[in-house]
């Protein structure tokens, strides 16, 4: 497997002596992001060489070009690879198939010596909290969306779209108190875990 950053090698065996978090993930997956953001903190909290942290792409359909632009964007400074079909496969025999779920946000967590220290799933929240406050505020962008904004609607108008080939139409919702077509235009289509990792590692 390669560092789709850095183009270098990543072997877990070359990872003996320290311990590894290896994390399921995919580029479109909100939940995953959210891990993320607390495995930076936590690494940072830790900032130990002895840990070592992979966020792994289990998307077949992602690319590693994709992957590389996500994590520096986001920031992120830990190995990101993109698992080829034998390794997920592999992954799923080991530790079932909600492994290659990442909404789930399964993590696996191996100790020095490569023995298995955890494998949970779950982003830790207390009940009702919003782990993505912000993100349906009129005054932003739409959540997870880079390009240009249109501008011929407000933000958060309820529409209905209808689509045939490469063509699609925005109509107003009734509720609006008027329904009309807006235009058309082509269609561009194209842990829990974290927290057993610093409590491992934490200074007693």
């Amino acid at each position: 497997m390669q560092d789709v950053v850095t183009g270098e090698e990543v072997r877990i065996a070359d990872l003996e002596g320290k311990v590894v978090a290896i994390e399921a993930m995919a580029i479109w997956c909100t939940t995953c992001r959210t891990q993320q953001l607390e495995a930076q903190a936590a690494l940072e909290q830790l900032d130990s060489p002895d840990v070592a942290y992979i966020s792994l792409d289990v998307d077949p359909n992602e690319r590693a070009g994709d992957l590389a632009e996500y994590a520096r964007r986001e920031g992120f400074q830990w190995r990101f690879v993109v698992a080829p079909e034998v390794v997920s496969r592999s992954l799923a025999r080991t530790f079932g198939d909600q492994i290659l779920s990442p909404p789930a946000t399964p993590i696996v967590i191996l100790g020095p010596d490569g023995d298995v220290l955890s494998r949970d799933t779950g982003i830790s929240r207390d009940y009702g909290r919003n782990p993505y406050v912000g993100y349906d505020t009129v005054d932003q962008n739409p959540f997870l969306f880079e390009g240009e904004l249109d501008g011929r609607l407000p933000p958060k108008e309820r529409v209905v779209t209808v689509g045939e080939g490469n063509e699609a139409v925005a109509f107003r919702t009734p509720s609006s108190g008027r329904t009309y077509a807006i235009g058309s235009s082509p269609t561009r289509g194209r842990g829990a875990g974290i927290g057993v990792l610093v409590d491992r590692l934490r200074p007693q």
